[in-house]
C-alpha cells in the first residue's frame, strides 16, 4: 500500500470512529430524554385522585408565559 493510500485509509477509519461516537452520544441523549418522560409520567400517575386540583387553563398559560418572559 502506498503512503498516500495508507494515510487515506487511516483518515477514513478515524472518520468512522468519530461518526460512531457521535451516533452513540445522540442515542444516549435521546434515551435520557425518554427516561425523563417515563419518570414524569410514572410520578404523575402515582398520585391519588384526591391530590389533583383543578386549574384554570388561561391562568396556567399566562403564568408560564410570564415565567418565560413572553408576556
Amino acid at each position: 500500500m502506498k503512503p498516500a493510500q495508507a494515510q487515506m485509509a487511516t483518515m477514513k477509519h478515524r472518520v468512522n470512529i468519530l461518526r460512531d461516537l457521535i451516533r452513540r452520544d445522540m442515542e444516549q441523549k435521546e434515551s435520557e430524554k425518554w427516561e425523563r418522560v417515563r419518570s414524569s409520567l410514572a410520578e404523575g400517575f402515582s398520585f391519588s385522585n384526591d391530590k389533583y386540583q383543578p386549574i384554570d387553563r388561561d391562568a396556567f398559560k399566562k403564568r408560564n408565559r410570564a415565567r418565560r418572559g413572553i408576556d
